[in-house]
């Protein structure tokens, strides 16, 4: 896939109850072999947040380089990539119908469309703590917050 310029990208999974803390622990402390690779295939703002109801893992990054798959082979390619992955893939549950991991070429988060994107406000002045901060989201005009899990890693790159 060809790009001429840097677009977004969204993806969910589910994440095990029996290992959101495994998770969230090795989020806050991840191997820097790995977010170096994450930088080298030209990607940056990446996030994850968690939805503790529905255990629902919220992904969302900028790619900014030319050639997606030529990245996110030399990405499955890096032999530190691939076991974050089989350590992680065993804590989540695909949405992604007969994918078995994150090297399955179908896929093992599965992407979503991007619709609207400047209708949500976001209020990030709740609380902050290292990587993992928790965010509170406003739509449109309703009262209703939802309150979200955030681990990002913007400030590495």
């Amino acid at each position: 896939m060809a790009d001429n310029g840097s677009h977004r990208i969204a993806q969910i999974i589910r994440l095990k109850r029996s290992s959101l803390q495994q998770y969230k622990d090795i989020h806050a402390s991840a191997w820097p072999a790995v977010l170096k690779q994450i930088k080298d295939c030209n990607i940056s703002d990446y996030s994850i947040y968690l939805d503790k109801t529905s255990m629902t893992l919220f992904a969302t990054m900028k790619y900014t380089g030319s050639d997606f798959e030529g990245d996110m082979e030399k990405m499955k390619a890096n032999p530190e990539v691939r076991r974050w992955w089989e350590m992680t893939d065993a804590m989540q549950e695909t949405l992604v119908e007969g994918s078995t991991g994150s090297m399955d070429p179908k896929g093992w988060w599965r992407g979503l469309e991007e619709g609207l994107n400047d209708q949500v406000i976001l209020d990030s002045g709740i609380t902050c703590s290292g990587r993992v901060s928790r965010m509170t989201a406003r739509h449109g005009e309703r009262e209703e917050l939802q309150t979200l899990d955030l681990w990002t890693w913007s400030d590495q790159f």
